[in-house]
Order: structure tokens, then sequence, then C-alpha cells
């Protein structure tokens, strides 16, 4: 009962084109066994393709049965039965087959192909349950990255705010998040060594340590160095997380501090120009006891802070060359006067018009009421 139950969730998690490629594949194996052994004489048309089809059908039968259900043997039996009365002469010649004698050398062959099927099939049956596991696990990652790393969407306070993760895979390393403390916000965007699961891993670690070092009235210096003690323990050498925190007080006044991460982009809404924030530390996780500088911008009304991560501007164009900061910056002077979140859709969009992504995106906007 329990290898029917993981043979069938197996099964469940092939999509359907997955099910005609392996079907069909059986069909066509099989489909020559009928006339590869026999030796022929001036056959019809009609009658080999009747052959072949009949052939394919027994494989295909055979195949459903030892995979999903042992009904599917009563066709198979069905169709071998028709067949015999093919091969005894009750069926015209226009129909069926007329062999004139068997072929050893054809009959090997169908030997071959029988045991090249037995094999596949023990094969499917014993990969099976590693398969089963390999995909039950990834798919709990991925519900727990897309709970640990939701949209983010705020109006409140003075500002305006939307973010959103896009992981290149099923599960990414890139890290946004919100809180709201009192009349303040608090937002944090990070970007771990890699993609997949690994760095999955480390970015559910940072954002845990994130909301432990974080406390009312503690700078975002000792935020991040905090958290950088956490990475530097746990991770692996090579594993560095680049991190921007952000807090945002009314009127206006934002503190930020940022670890190996990309400028923080400053659209002045009353001259339409960017002023890059620019980083001053290691990523997190590189080396214990950095010195992460906290910094304070003033946005004026309309004006737009942009935390990105290096997945939006790494995409390359048919002529290999990437967008880079300076043409993600065009992008933002062109669409910036629209709300954040149809900025974020629009910036998100031009990015990928550009060429294929190959890395997780992850993009923040705030914006000063």
């Amino acid at each position: 009962m329990a290898k029917k139950r993981d043979r069938d969730f197996f099964w469940s998690t092939i999509p359907p084109r997955g099910r005609v490629l392996f079907f069909g594949g059986v069909f066509c194996i099989f489909a020559p066994s009928m006339v590869l052994p026999a030796r022929l004489s001036d056959p019809a048309v009609s009658a080999v393709l009747a052959a072949l089809v009949a052939a394919g059908l027994i494989g295909m039968f055979w195949a459903l049965a030892f995979t999903r259900s042992l009904w599917f043997l009563v066709g198979a039996l069905g169709v071998q039965g028709l067949t015999i009365l093919g091969y005894v002469g009750l069926a015209p010649a226009w129909l069926w087959v007329r062999p004139q004698g068997f072929a050893w050398v054809g009959g090997a062959a169908i030997l071959c192909i029988v045991a090249g099927y037995t094999l596949f099939v023990l094969f499917i049956n014993t990969e099976g349950k590693r398969s089963i596991r390999e995909r039950t696990e990834l798919a709990l990652a991925q519900q727990i990255h897309s709970r640990l790393v939701p949209p983010v969407s705020l109006v409140s306070q003075g500002y305006e705010v939307a973010g959103r993760s896009i992981p290149s895979a099923e599960v990414g390393g890139d890290l946004v998040d919100l809180v709201r403390d009192g009349d303040r916000v608090e937002l944090f965007l990070g970007d771990v060594s890699g993609h997949g699961v690994r760095s999955g891993v480390v970015m559910a670690m940072t954002k845990a340590a994130i909301h432990t070092a974080r406390r009312a009235g503690a700078d975002l210096s000792r935020v991040l160095g905090e958290v950088n003690s956490v990475l530097t323990e746990l991770t692996d050498p090579g594993m560095f997380v680049t991190f921007a925190a952000l807090r945002a007080e009314p009127g206006g006044l934002v503190s930020y501090a940022l670890a190996g991460h990309l400028p923080v982009l400053h659209w002045r809404a009353a001259t339409g120009g960017i002023v890059r924030l620019e980083n001053e530390s290691l990523p997190l996780g590189v080396a214990p006891g950095i010195d992460f500088p906290t910094r304070t911008v003033h946005c004026a009304a309309g004006d737009l802070l942009v935390v990105l991560t290096d997945g939006l501007i790494e995409v390359a164009g048919p002529d290999g060359r990437q967008l880079g900061l300076g043409g993600f910056e065009r992008l933002l002077r062109e669409l910036a006067d629209r709300p954040v979140g149809e900025l974020l859709d629009a910036l998100v969009a031009q990015v990928r018009r550009v060429g294929p992504v190959g890395d997780d995106q992850t993009l923040l906007l705030i914006r000063a009421a």
C-alpha cells in the first residue's frame, strides 16, 4: 500500500506534458515489435500500420499497468488477443500482416527491447522515492520562502511603500521586509550570495536575526553589527549577505545603513535627478567587528528612495551588454512619477524586456508624501 501511495504521488507530480512524453516514448519503442522479427511478403501499408499501432498500445498498456493501475492489463491482454486472431489468419490481409517466417535477429532485438524496458521500469520505481522526497522538501522550502518574503505594501506616516522579491528558482536568497514601530517604519532588503535552497536558508537566518536584533531605540548600525556577528559565526566561508536597512520617520527624515549593498537611489521630485547614497561597509557575514555607519537623508514631498538587488541590473541583452546601474537609473527617470505599486511593476517589466533573468530580483520603493 505504501509503495502504491508513493508511486501515485510521484506520478501526480509529473505534468501532463511529461506523461505524454513518457508513454509516447514507450509506444514508439514497442511499436516495431510485431513486424521486426517477421519476414513479410509484400505487406499492405494498412496492415503494417495496424501492427505498429497494436504493438505500441500493448507496450503502453503494460507501462500504465506497472506505473498507474493493474486494470490496464485488461487493455494489454485484449489487444494481444486481437493480434493472435490476426496471426492465425482470421483477419484480412489489408488489416494484418502475413508473416512468411521468423527472423532470429529481429527476435533478439525484441528481447533487448523488453529487457531494456524492464530495467527502465525498475529504475523509475527505485528512483521514484528519492524524487518524491526531494520534490516534497523543495515544495516545503518554497512555501516557507513565500511566507518569509511576501510582498510589502504600506501607506502610513507620510510614506508610500511597495516592495517585492522575485526568486529566479523555486527558492530565492533575497529578502525584503517591513516593520512598523510606532510612528516610524523600518525597512530591510538583503541579497544572499548565490541563489537556491542554500541561499534561502541563510536568508531565513538573516530575517530571524534582524527581528531579534532590532529593538526600539537601537540604531541601525547596532542592528547590523549584531546580525553580522550571528552570520559570521553560523555561515560557511564564502557565504555573505549584502544588506540595506532604512528607518523612515515622520517629516521625511530617513536613516540608512548599508552592508556591501548597491547604492540607494534617491530620486528628487523637484529636479528629476538621482543621487546615489553609496555603501561604506563590507557585506554581513564576511568578518566580525565591522562597523556599519548610519547616515541620514531628507526626502521632500514626492521624493523616491529605491533599493534593489543586483539581479535587476545584471540582466544582459542579445549583445551581451548588461543593463547596469546607469541603465536602471534611466528607466527610473522615465517612470518615477507613477504611484509606487504601478512603478514597481513597470520597472520589473522593463528590466525583463532587456534579457532573461539569471538571479533573484528584489525591489523596494519608498516615496515621501
